[in-house]
């Protein structure tokens, strides 16, 4: 039996909660922080008029990837990179059952999409405006990387980055905007063993 999110006194289906990477601890939570403001800064010097800024951005997706969010992961995983504690979209789910929680020949065709597009935070990053410390840092990224699970046909129809451009306070007071956007089952999220 699934379980189905409450409703608001409005009559509006509540959302699930984003999935979060956890917090270490705040001395590593600091220091790998700081790790990536370097790579962040190390980044900016090459930010040129006659270059194109998606080498930089790339260099820093990846840091934000294996520095941050990678070892944050709440396990257990599925394939080491999708938590099960994240919410799964019935699509992701289904294709989980369908393989008995073994890998499928071709990849799990799945996505860890972040609801507040992650090229937004990579580009206030190397922007450098809002963070210059590592404790800013750190609560930044805490704040503003929130996840779920989904297959890549349902990423495909999550409106496009241009379409995504929204001020952080329009994602921080509905995380799910993009998917109500499109349209997708968001009382139907739910943990992958639920």
């Amino acid at each position: 039996m699934q379980r189905r999110p409450a409703r608001s006194r409005h009559g509006t289906v509540n959302a699930p909660t984003p999935g979060r990477p956890v917090a270490l601890g705040g001395f590593v939570d600091r220091e790998d922080a700081g790790a990536l403001l370097a790579v962040a800064k190390a980044c900016r010097t090459t930010l040129r008029a006659d270059r194109p800024r998606s080498g930089p951005a790339r260099v820093l997706r990846e840091a934000l990837w294996f520095i941050w969010e990678g070892p944050r992961l709440p396990h257990p995983l599925v394939a080491s990179k999708y938590p099960k504690s994240y919410p799964w979209s019935p699509g992701a789910r289904a294709v989980y059952a369908e393989h008995s929680g073994k890998r499928p020949d071709g990849g799990w065709g799945l996505v860890i999409e972040h609801l507040h597009p992650r090229e937004f935070l990579v580009a206030e990053l190397l922007d450098g405006t809002e963070v210059a410390e590592n404790g800013r840092a750190a609560e930044l990224l805490g704040e503003r990387l929130m996840a779920a699970v989904v297959t890549r046909q349902e990423d495909r129809q999550l409106p496009t980055r241009r379409q995504s451009a929204r001020p952080w306070r329009e994602y921080a007071s509905d995380p799910w905007l993009r998917y109500r956007a499109a349209g997708l089952p968001l009382e139907e999220f739910g943990p992958l063993d639920y």
